[in-house]
């Protein structure tokens, strides 16, 4: 008899560098590089450059370091996102009767699956015969 390992760790993911993982470890390379370009941009003032820079960098680190309730920060921005892109009220309105009668095919049934059955128990059987007196 084979015997199989079941992997039951598949939420966990890999780790990279300490406890950074893959994608922790990308986040800081792409703000490290667009700071990089942001500071390497000659047309800009230097104070610009440094703060923009700076700002890159510190929302690059949150991003990749800071974990609320085990999700990321990019995670809740995702969240956040499709919250607001969500309906806030909604109302109710009955269907009108007719409405299922223009959708259905000429000479169908209202309920093809509503099917009418009658349960009988033969006099042999019947609860009182087998357990009464």
């Amino acid at each position: 008899m084979t015997v199989h390992e079941i992997p039951t760790h598949l939420d966990v993911e890999d780790r990279l560098l300490g406890p950074l993982t893959t994608r922790d470890a990308l986040t800081l390379l792409l703000g490290a590089s667009a700071a990089y370009g942001i500071w390497t941009t000659p047309t800009l003032p230097t104070g610009v450059r440094s703060t923009l820079a700076g700002i890159t960098s510190l929302g690059a680190l949150l991003f990749a370091v800071v974990k609320i309730q085990g999700r990321s920060l990019d995670g809740w921005l995702g969240a956040g996102l499709v919250y607001l892109g969500l309906a806030r009220r909604t109302t109710w309105r009955p269907r009108s009767v007719r409405s299922d009668r223009l959708h259905r095919a000429p000479g169908a049934r209202a309920r093809p699956y509503h099917l009418r059955m009658r349960w009988r128990v033969p006099p042999t059987l019947s609860h009182h015969r087998r357990y009464g007196p």
